[in-house]
């Protein structure tokens, strides 16, 4: 049997008693599943250039790697690129995916959905059973 997920960006964030970021737990750091999210994404890119530009030992599960011949790469990268964070009244992580002047990241949202702690969560119980 598999389970089907659905994202919803504005819910509760996975795995709250647990921490992403050390010293605050999930809960307590991330407004919701789109900043835990998107912040998960951030930290693989900043796995990745540790791993690369840096020569650091990386857990191999944490990084990311886009296809180099990906026809909308550089339009995946732009997007990629452009969501901002801010800390709200709470001092939990806000993430503004569409800030003034640019349009809605389609591209960057599959991704941030498709890496999503939840998702990737659901990946490794489905893994372990075949």
């Amino acid at each position: 049997m598999i389970q089907d997920n659905p994202y919803r960006g504005s819910g509760a964030v996975d795995d709250p008693d647990g921490q992403m970021v050390d010293g605050r737990t999930n809960a307590d750091f991330f407004a919701n599943l789109k900043a835990q999210s998107w912040w998960g994404l951030r930290m693989r890119f900043q796995a990745t250039h540790r791993a690369i530009a840096e020569n650091k030992t990386v857990d191999p599960d944490t990084i990311i790697s886009l296809a180099p011949n990906l026809p909308e790469l550089s339009e995946l990268i732009s997007e990629l690129a452009q969501p901002t964070y801010s800390i709200d009244a709470a001092g939990k992580i806000l993430i503004d995916k569409s800030p003034p002047g640019t349009k809605s990241p389609n591209l960057a949202d599959a991704v941030c959905i498709a890496f999503n702690p939840a998702s990737m969560a659901a990946r490794l119980h489905i893994w372990s059973k075949l």
